[in-house]
């Protein structure tokens, strides 16, 4: 069973007190790079998305959040420096979207997180189709113009948390081999994947958003188990679209990522 964490959270609330405490926990690296923010919307969810990420580490490790050592590769991704020379360092993915961020944790296996806001109509992005695969293209042609918005934001986010699972940047990439559809039922369907058993998880984390994460799932099961925890008084949403047969568990909620670390249930 190859595990995966995954944390969001609705930051629209979240104020300039709180911000400045979550402040307190990122590197001096971080802390430099939510300065050079113009927008305060956008210093918010930079430091919500990587605050989260280090709780999130706490909470599964029990090391102090402040004390996770993080450095971003060639491509942006961030990295866990690991000082445990008994395991493997756990792998991360984080994403910010104006006004919602999310992070992913696997305890091994690589993984990729993505959020984006709902777009209304798909021709806001139209240079993007190049980066879907052909077929995909063709079935957002046949979608009406209601529906083709949000399907292109859930390819979007798809194509996303698989490009940042293998750790390649986005712009300047071929057409991918792995592509998306979705059954009559509503399912989704992967065709393909790199001769790596990729794995999938679609969902809508709040209203006008939607999510997606990606990791390779060993054995010949294929079986995975996806843990939720939202930053939220709020039910988890559990109406995931996923490739294979993942267990959906709705972990528990940390209700203040500003604690130290939040109590395992």
């Amino acid at each position: 069973m190859t595990d995966l964490h995954v944390w969001h959270w609705t930051t629209e609330a979240v104020g300039d007190d709180v911000v400045d405490d979550l402040m307190a926990v990122l590197s001096a690296p971080e802390r430099e790079q939510a300065g050079r923010f113009v927008q305060a919307r956008d210093r918010r969810d930079y430091v919500a998305a990587h605050a989260l990420l280090r709780h999130a580490l706490a909470w599964l490790h029990g090391r102090p959040p402040e004390q996770w050592r993080l450095e971003p590769d060639t491509h942006g991704k961030p990295g866990v420096v690991w000082h445990d020379t008994d395991g493997p360092s756990p792998q991360v993915s984080l994403s910010h979207a104006p006004g919602l961020v999310a992070c992913a944790v696997s305890p091994r296996a690589p993984v990729g997180v993505d959020v984006e806001p709902l777009v209304s109509d798909a021709g806001g992005r139209s240079g993007a189709v190049e980066y879907f695969a052909r077929e995909e293209v063709d079935a957002l042609g046949r979608l009406s113009a209601e529906a083709r918005g949000p399907r292109f934001t859930e390819l979007w986010v798809l194509r996303e948390a698989y490009v940042k699972g293998l750790g390649l940047g986005l712009w300047g990439r071929p057409a991918p081999s792995v592509w998306f559809d979705f059954d009559g039922a509503g399912g989704l369907v992967r065709h393909g994947d790199r001769g790596c058993a990729w794995e999938f998880g679609l969902t809508a984390p709040g209203p006008g958003y939607r999510m997606a994460v990606a990791m390779p799932v060993e054995g010949a099961a294929r079986s995975w188990r996806l843990s939720v925890h939202p930053v939220v008084d709020a039910a988890v949403p559990l109406h995931w679209k996923a490739t294979g047969q993942p267990s959906i568990d709705a972990g528990p909620a940390l209700r203040s990522v500003t604690a130290a670390r939040p109590p395992r249930p």
